[in-house]
């Protein structure tokens, strides 16, 4: 699935542990607690919640 994202995002580099990151939620059926939503842009059915904001 990261390789998907990967390809679907234009293979940031730059985001390959946030992609790892956020794939890894999905798969486990997780909510993603973050400060930064823009670190997870682009990964479907990623559910996020903004923290410490």
């Amino acid at each position: 699935m990261a390789g998907e994202v990967f390809r679907l995002l234009g293979s940031p580099r730059k985001r390959g542990a946030d992609i790892a990151i956020g794939v890894t939620a999905v798969l486990a059926d997780a909510t993603l607690l973050t400060r930064n939503r823009r670190d997870f842009a682009g990964i479907q059915d990623l559910r996020i919640e903004v923290v410490g904001v």
